[in-house]
């Protein structure tokens, strides 16, 4: 079984490339990535994933566009920066009136608080942006990795306890009916594939951390 340490960096790297992803406007090197289908090395190739298709048929299609990185940074300005169609915030998907900055949004920014996060002033997104939420498993992760590696039980505990009470009460609540938003907004598009690879990911975080829930109610039980 892989390292607990090993395991939360992996989770940490994806978890920060979704949000970066999400959170910064398409680079040159990102284009230059899907021209030449490097991107696609990222991943496991032999993996019968459904995003994994999308991305390849995208990048397929995306070797000979002369507009490609003009197209990406459209196509990302309408789904993560303009207040138009797909609003990828929880507040959105969460409060009847789709309040921004509201109960929802604040809730969120408290649970940062909390977990001894801060949103730099650089950061110009509401804390329930689904990059930034994203940005936050990161950090979660990150932390996960420094204490599995000192082998610090409670510590750990009370970071897998963080983990996963936020997927629950916020991503895991919303994030599935965006990513759908988005999917179907950009079927044929590289965020659309993008969409549905933080469903599917999310999916395996939901498993587990379900796992580790059960765990650890074993022990109690044990002990």
């Amino acid at each position: 079984m892989m390292k607990d340490h090993v395991l939360a960096e992996k989770r940490s790297k994806m978890y920060g490339f979704l949000a970066s992803i999400c959170l910064q406007p398409p680079s040159e090197s990102l284009a230059a990535m899907i021209r030449d289908g490097s991107i696609l090395k990222m991943f496991d190739a032999n993996q019968e994933e459904f995003w994994l298709s999308r991305l390849k048929g995208y990048v397929d299609r995306a070797a000979e566009d002369p507009e490609l990185i003009e197209d990406l940074t459209a196509e990302h300005a309408s789904f993560f920066v303009l207040p138009s169609g797909v609003i990828p915030h929880e507040a959105v998907y969460k409060d009847k009136k789709k309040r921004l900055g509201g109960r929802d949004t604040m809730d969120v920014a408290r649970f940062y608080q909390l977990a001894g996060a801060e949103i730099t002033e650089e950061c110009i997104e509401m804390p329930d942006h689904l990059g930034i939420e994203l940005q936050f498993m990161e950090f979660l992760c990150g932390i996960e990795k420094e204490l599995a590696a000192k082998d610090e039980a409670d510590g750990l505990r009370e970071c897998h306890r963080l983990q996963n009470e936020f997927l629950n009460q916020h991503l895991l609540q919303w994030a599935f009916q965006c990513c759908e938003d988005i999917f179907r907004e950009s079927e044929k598009g590289f965020y659309g594939a993008v969409a549905n690879l933080v469903s599917d990911f999310l999916s395996s975080e939901k498993q587990y951390m379900a796992k580790l829930t059960a765990e650890y109610a074993e022990g109690r039980k044990q002990q």
